[in-house]
């Protein structure tokens, strides 16, 4: 079942949320909050394992960024994990100027993310009750 809202759109395999954003741009500061607490309510639906699908992005800030090393973070410190597909060129070269690049789990694609968070893609599991 797809979740989300505005910002972002996500779904669960397994117990990983897959996120993507609805937006090209990830641009602005306001945008930036909201999309933090979509991203954080996803998060904890998948019990803090993350996977988030940047192929839709064409830019992305640095307030975004900031937000991602945030979630990042948060995540590690109590046992999660966010992990980063379909980064392009251009994406790879902005994390790179603020020095988020070794932040990040960046895979070359979705399929490969899924099998380091240990699921098999294409195979939804039950979703736990919340």
């Amino acid at each position: 079942m797809l979740q989300g809202s505005a910002a972002i759109s996500w779904k669960k395999r397994g117990d990983v949320a897959v996120v993507m954003f609805n937006e090209r741009r990830l641009i602005g500061k306001s945008h930036a909050v909201h999309a933090n607490i979509e991203l954080r309510h996803a998060a904890r639906k998948a019990k803090g394992r993350v996977l988030l699908d940047l192929s839709n992005v064409e830019f992305i800030s640095t307030v975004f960024i900031a937000v991602l090393i945030e979630l990042s973070r948060t995540l590690r410190s109590s046992g999660g994990s966010l992990k980063i597909c379909g980064v392009s060129p251009l994406l790879t070269g902005i994390m790179k100027l603020c020095s988020a690049v070794s932040t990040f789990e960046v895979y070359g694609t979705k399929r490969e993310a899924l099998e380091a968070f240990h699921v098999v893609p294409g195979h939804t599991l039950p979703a736990a009750a919340s």
